[in-house]
């Protein structure tokens, strides 16, 4: 996973790992083990995709910027809370409030379809 460079590629290589399980458990190897590592991935991969994609990439941004070793404990905190904050003003934030306090159930339209959708410059200003 070190070498995907997008929320998207992420998201692949998750869907690759699950075909992989289901080969193996097709083949009768290590069954148990791949039943468990498959449920596992599924769950991340179902809760991403759950997610609100502009909120993906923020996050995968502020991953990004964080592994700078000039960077603090403090600088990251600093920039994930204004960012936290930008969000809270996006209309994915009132979308997913509305969801909540609804108790609904269904899937969520996000301003963006998918983590493709959200532009660069998007994912900057948030920063």
């Amino acid at each position: 996973f070190n070498e995907e460079n997008s929320v998207h590629g992420i998201m692949e290589r998750f869907q690759q790992v699950i075909a992989d399980c289901q080969n193996n458990i097709h083949n009768q190897k290590d069954v148990a083990e791949e039943q468990e590592c498959m449920e596992y991935v599924q769950k991340l991969l179902q809760h991403m995709q759950a997610s609100s994609p502009l909120a993906l990439r923020a996050i995968y941004r502020l991953h990004q910027v964080g592994k700078d070793s000039a960077e603090t404990l403090e600088s990251c905190m600093d920039r994930e809370k204004a960012v936290q904050l930008k969000l809270y003003q996006q209309q994915d934030f009132a979308t997913y409030n509305n969801n909540n306090n609804n108790n609904n159930n269904k899937s969520v339209s996000w301003k963006h379809a998918s983590v493709n959708d959200v532009t660069d410059d998007e994912v900057e200003e948030l920063l």
